[in-house]
């Protein structure tokens, strides 16, 4: 009797595209993680220290200015676009994870499903082949 094998790669191919987003959002998530305390280093460093910036950095705040405060903007605006930018990867990771649980369609629900009744048949299968 020909069986088929089942590989955890067919259970996931059909989700490939909102896991996909997933992975993206908690890999954007992970990253606005290990960027908030940058901006911190820079206003202690450069505005209330006396460190010379870089040259990547320098050049970055130079189109704000190069004063003390301008650093300071820059600062504020990088601690802005890292918020936005992990609320809208936080947003995203929650709304799958809620999708998932709520309508069996990402891997969460919909996998455990699939294969548990996968396993279901094959253990039929398997009783029935004895």
């Amino acid at each position: 009797m020909l069986q088929k094998k089942i590989r955890i790669i067919d259970l996931l191919y059909p989700h490939w595209g909102t896991l996909s987003l997933a992975f993206i959002a908690v890999l954007g998530e992970s990253i606005t993680d290990l960027l908030e305390p940058w901006p911190l280093k820079i206003v202690f460093d450069y505005v209330f220290g006396s460190k010379r910036m870089p040259d990547w950095l320098a050049s970055s705040v130079s189109y704000i200015g190069t004063d003390k405060f301008s650093i300071l903007n820059f600062a504020v605006l990088a601690v802005i676009v890292i918020a936005i930018f992990g609320a809208v990867s936080s947003y995203v990771e929650k709304y799958l994870r809620v999708w998932a649980n709520g309508s069996c369609t990402i891997c969460g629900a919909c996998f455990t499903v699939t294969f548990k009744g996968s396993r279901f048949l094959i253990t039929i299968k398997n009783a029935l082949a004895i």
